[in-house]
């Protein structure tokens, strides 16, 4: 072990994901220990049984929680109190917790919850003690808003954490959802990170609207201004939103609207919990957040599973029987676009209510655009999506970036499938000659 050069020692340190192996590598001996000990604590893959053990090894060597730089927090217990090993809490805890509130009562009643193994409440402490965290990944488990107090006073500069923090990757697994019945995550844990000064990237699963929260428990009698937008100040470039349930109202506007220049939105439903809870995908209420960010945004996939049976809420038109199916609008204020993805009925106004109008597809896309996917064809489509397509090619000074189409049809197979491919066929070959990459192919492309 003393032979080995510095850099590979350094190396394989770095290779290490877990806690336990981490430390383990500093018991090899006083060499290894003074040469890795910068490297073992960048970053963490804890479990929520291990938070409140992290919490105390830093409080004894603060070193430990300015050199962790990731942190990824698994497999969460229980969400409940008694997650943790309760029990009294150190001079050193009680004096942190109480030192991070706004007030003498929620100091006390975070150390009550500390006392009582509250995992989330731990997870909140240990977000104090990482100053220069840069990245988060952790499956959600925080119904008690500990976690975002932290977060909303440190947004505002209130705690002197998080303000590296550059990317969060929130979700909830199947067995948090199962044993705790949490199905979403609010919007409002979500903003507050959207007010940190070096968040660029944020995926979030299972998103919700909650218009009507409580956080007495938390804040007293007022709220905190991170629980709200932050109207186009947020240095967020990348926004990945996964829901499940509507995001009702003005919520994902809430979400878009934040970013001062987003670059990356990818709206995609996966639809795996109850679909009886979930309202209609409507794409007009879209339009006005997005175009808010046409200056910058350069990746849209919007909905590219395409069933249309969850999403954004907002817009009611009681004469409108498929309000899933209403057309977007036209993409080609988007001067920077250069990745779509999108469903065929969101791309053309094939809905009865659109049709006051004639589109073409060539005008419609930005002339930056490189990558087309088009999502939920069937063989309807196809004489319209074929005609604008051959009128797309013979006006090729439109499309001058454009280096590949795909289109994904909604349906499984059989004759059918047969009949797409040979529609197709002349639409494939003129791309061929215009070099552009064309593909027709099964499922819905997500």
């Amino acid at each position: 072990m003393d032979r080995l050069p510095v850099e590979l020692v350094r190396a394989i340190a770095a290779e290490v994901v877990t806690l336990t192996d981490r430390l383990s590598l500093r018991r090899v001996c006083r060499r290894w220990r003074a040469i890795v000990d910068d490297v073992v604590f960048t970053s963490f893959e804890i479990s929520g049984r291990q938070i409140r053990r992290l919490v105390e090894a830093i409080l004894a060597r603060p070193r430990i929680g300015a050199s962790i730089r990731a942190l990824s927090v698994q497999k969460w217990a229980v969400l409940r109190s008694g997650a943790l090993r309760s029990g009294p809490l150190s001079p050193e805890t009680k004096a942190l917790a109480k030192g991070s509130c706004s007030s003498t009562e929620i100091g006390r009643r975070w150390c009550h919850e500390l006392e009582q193994g509250n995992q989330e409440a731990w997870f909140a402490l240990l977000l104090v003690l990482v100053p220069n965290l840069t990245n988060l990944s952790s499956n959600y488990s925080w119904p008690t808003d500990w976690t975002t107090m932290v977060v909303s006073r440190a947004a505002f500069k209130e705690l002197p954490t998080l303000q590296a923090l550059n990317s969060l990757d929130l979700t909830i697994p199947m067995h948090v959802k199962y044993v705790s019945g949490l199905h979403t995550i609010p919007i409002y844990q979500v903003l507050p990170f959207l007010h940190l000064p070096s968040i660029q990237t944020v995926r979030v699963e299972r998103v919700a609207d909650s218009k009507s929260f409580e956080l007495s428990y938390v804040y007293g009698a007022g709220d905190h201004p991170a629980l709200h937008p932050c109207l186009r100040t947020s240095p967020l470039e990348s926004l990945i939103v996964n829901p499940s349930h509507s995001l009702e109202g003005e919520g994902a506007a809430d979400l878009i609207d934040s970013c001062a220049n987003l670059k990356h939105f990818i709206f995609q439903n996966q639809n795996v919990i109850d679909r009886s809870l979930c309202r209609i995908f409507r794409p007009l209420a879209f339009r006005a957040p997005l175009l808010g960010q046409k200056h910058s945004l350069e990746v849209l996939h919007f909905n590219n599973e395409g069933d249309g049976s969850s999403g954004l809420g907002g817009i009611v038109e009681e004469d409108d029987p498929a309000p899933s199916d209403r057309w977007f609008g036209s993409f080609a204020e988007f001067k920077r676009l250069r990745d779509l993805r999108v469903r065929v009925h969101n791309l053309l106004n094939l809905h009865p209510l659109d049709r006051h109008e004639l589109v073409a597809l060539k005008d419609t896309l930005p002339s930056s655009l490189k990558s087309l996917h088009i999502t939920d064809c069937d063989e309807v489509h196809c004489p319209v999506l074929v005609s604008n397509f051959l009128d797309l090619l013979a006006h090729p000074s439109r499309i001058p970036n454009l280096e590949e189409v795909f289109v994904y049809s909604a349906i499984a197979g059989g004759p059918v499938w047969g009949v797409l491919r040979e529609q197709f066929a002349p639409v494939q070959e003129m791309f061929g000659r215009a070099e552009i990459k064309f593909e027709l192919s099964l499922g819905r492309g997500s």
